[in-house]
């Protein structure tokens, strides 16, 4: 368990010069809380020493001389002379590749939320499409338009890396191609990504209502939305 040879990588990844730690116990360089169970370990592993390759998934770290840790991969080879046996330690510095890592996983449990999200606001859609009662030619086209117009919505959010979305984009994508008949004021504002869902399909129903039965149903017919912020007293 004593550190008998340092070399300048081992000097370079801990902090130390190599008088510093010759002679001292390998533990030295281990975290406090994670000492004792280490020396355990050790002591298992000379009992039986053999070759242990580099990250075989144990999560370790390991301690820096100014007192910082970081994640380690270690790799362990048996050296045996005469009397005694050495063992030779690989020290890799993973703590670049265990961050990205824990930012893919994120990325994964977000994207699973969100693809959760987006399964359900489409089933809804999809219920209240076929629960109109319209003929199934009609239902079909209905629910095509709103899938698209919830679509469109997804790519102005993902614009923003899905950290909101600009209100008048959401409005045209929601009234789709009767866009170029509406004129937008007082809308230049972010909302969140799930009011952003729901805009689109209000304003969706919105436009198959006044192109079946207000001004969107006659050639020259426009709509005009115009928002406003009350912000109170």
């Amino acid at each position: 368990g004593l550190i008998s040879l340092a070399n300048t990588s081992a000097q370079s990844l801990f902090g130390y010069e190599r008088s510093e730690i010759i002679g001292k116990s390998v533990e030295l360089l281990i975290p406090d809380n994670r000492r004792e169970k280490h020396r355990e370990h050790r002591q298992s592993y000379m009992a039986r020493p053999q070759a242990r390759a580099m990250g075989i998934g144990q999560n370790l770290s390991c301690l820096r001389k100014n007192g910082t840790t970081f994640a380690a991969e270690i790799g362990l080879s048996p050296l045996f002379r005469k009397d005694r046996t050495l063992v030779v330690a690989s020290v890799v510095d993973v703590s670049e590749r265990q961050q990205a890592l824990d930012r893919e996983r994120l990325l994964l449990r977000e994207l699973h939320h969100r693809s959760q999200n987006m399964f359900a606001v489409v089933q809804s859609i999809i219920r209240r499409t076929l629960d109109g009662g319209s003929d199934p030619e009609e239902a079909k086209r209905l629910l095509l338009s709103r899938i698209h117009a919830m679509a469109e919505a997804q790519q102005v959010l993902l614009h923003n890396v899905w950290e909101g979305a600009d209100l008048r984009k959401i409005i045209e994508a929601g009234v789709g191609a009767f866009s170029s008949r509406l004129t937008v004021s007082g809308c230049d504002l972010l909302v969140k990504r799930e009011a952003a869902q729901q805009f689109v399909l209000i304003f969706h129903e919105l436009a198959i209502n006044a192109f079946k039965h207000g001004a969107l149903s006659s050639p020259n017919g426009a709509a005009f939305v115009e928002g406003r912020i009350d912000r109170g007293k």
